[in-house]
């Protein structure tokens, strides 16, 4: 399977659906309704287009882990990841991944969320996102809770937008932030 194509509007747990799909390049689909996206992509790494709505996530753990090729999520919205409350290791090795700027409101944990990202140069920096849209969005880490090693090894990362609003003091692990 290199191309998915289709209509999933039911679907709430995605867990490991496509786990280990090697040949896995392209996926579009309406997910409306996922809420658990744990490993749905793990390893697929010829993974490059992901071209999907995801307003209802919250658990995004391992969702891309390994997807070497992934360079990041096209979407339909600008606040696809509004509800994600847990990205642990969700982009884990996806070193082609070059930015992330979307809104993360509600993100709690994050350990290891951008691990390996070695191409990764800016998360959370305002930008135009929205498909006919004027929508600004910036990720928003304020409420994160376990940074465990979210952007270690991070090589190219120049950018964390502004940080001003993340609440130190909310933080119970940042061991190897960086």
């Amino acid at each position: 399977l290199d191309t998915f194509y289709g209509k999933m509007s039911s679907l709430v747990n995605g867990y490991n659906m496509f786990g280990n799909c090697g040949a896995l390049s392209y996926f579009y689909s309406y997910l409306p309704s996922l809420k658990n996206g744990y490993s749905m992509f793990y390893k697929c790494s010829a993974l490059t287009t992901f071209y999907t709505n995801l307003p209802s996530i919250t658990d995004g753990s391992e969702m891309f882990f390994g997807c070497s090729n992934y360079d990041g999520p096209v979407q339909y919205e600008p606040n696809d990841f509004a509800k994600l409350e847990s990205a642990n290791s969700m982009f884990y090795e996806c070193s082609s991944l070059t930015s992330f700027n979307y809104k993360t409101s509600n993100l709690t944990s994050a350990t290891y969320m951008f691990l390996g990202c070695s191409s990764l140069e800016e998360v959370g920096s305002e930008r135009l996102v929205g498909t006919g849209t004027t929508t600004y969005t910036r990720s928003d880490f304020s409420k994160v809770k376990n940074g465990f090693g979210m952007f270690k090894n991070c090589y190219a990362l120049t950018s964390v937008g502004d940080l001003s609003g993340w609440d130190v003091g909310k933080v119970t692990n940042m061991n190897n932030l960086f």
